[in-house]
């Protein structure tokens, strides 16, 4: 390829509804326009809801997993994604030969690091959770392995606050840029405006929903509504709340939709 295009991998846990998904997915879709020649693989086979450009290559992983997989079944199924030897991951990318990696995830880049140990292949990663999370200690030590086995060439983080908890973990030196989510283009049109407030993401706990909930209720704005978009896990839990602070009737369910824009 010409030194201006490049050969791209990307690493993704899917294609699910979610904001790290929308995130990598649009970013693929915004390289291929730039002529790059794009490889996209994802690990989970979890509902895809997010459309990539044809012109991507989509590598998917061909063992069985889903959400009620047992402790002994994920022992099983992460070392044949993400060992270093003939890992998912490893042949892949060996096959592909890519100029430059990047993985989105919580433990998921940190993992595909130590797959692609020695293959030295430019790596960049991102995070996307909060800093402030408190990530159970098997997972904070495999996030620590992973740095010690094989340093990225550079981090992405959302906000200051992310990247000054990078910079304590690789160092003062480390190449971390501060890039905030990529937005897509709305197209405008005229609409009649509503007395709404919406509210775009999974309903799980982490969102904070909950506490959205109890902002809405303490303004006392009878004649305005709260326009929630999205499904998850703890949907019935999110309800059940709406209806214990008394907004259900002010509340809209609109469950998953791709025309948000609209």
């Amino acid at each position: 390829m010409s030194e201006d295009k490049k050969k791209i991998c990307l690493i993704a846990p899917s294609l699910q509804m979610g904001g790290l998904e929308r995130a990598i997915s649009t970013l693929a879709n915004y390289f291929v326009t730039q002529g790059h020649e794009i490889y996209f693989i994802t690990i989970f086979p979890f509902e895809p809801f997010f459309k990539l450009d044809p012109k991507i290559i989509h590598l998917k992983c061909n063992y069985n997993y889903n959400r009620k997989s047992t402790f002994i079944e994920m022992l099983e199924f992460y070392p044949k994604i993400f060992s270093p030897f003939k890992g998912f991951i490893r042949n892949k990318i060996k096959d592909i030969n890519p100029d430059v990696i990047m993985s989105f995830g919580d433990i998921m880049p940190q993992l595909s690091m130590i797959s692609l140990y020695g293959l030295n292949i430019p790596f960049y990663l991102s995070n996307r959770s909060s800093p402030a999370i408190k990530y159970p200690l098997f997972i904070r030590l495999l996030k620590i392995i992973g740095y010690i086995i094989v340093k990225p060439n550079g981090v992405i983080a959302q906000t200051t606050a992310a990247a000054d908890r990078k910079r304590r973990i690789l160092g003062r030196n480390a190449n971390i840029k501060i890039i905030p989510n990529v937005v897509r283009p709305l197209i405008k049109t005229e609409v009649k405006k509503e007395n709404w407030i919406i509210t775009i993401g999974r309903l799980h706990k982490e969102k904070g929903i909950d506490r959205l909930f109890d902002v809405f209720m303490k303004i006392q704005k009878p004649d305005w509504k709260l326009v929630i978009v999205g499904k998850g896990k703890h949907e019935t839990e999110i309800i059940n709340y709406s209806k214990q602070l008394g907004i259900f009737e002010n509340v809209i369910f609109v469950g998953k939709i791709e025309n948000v824009e609209e």
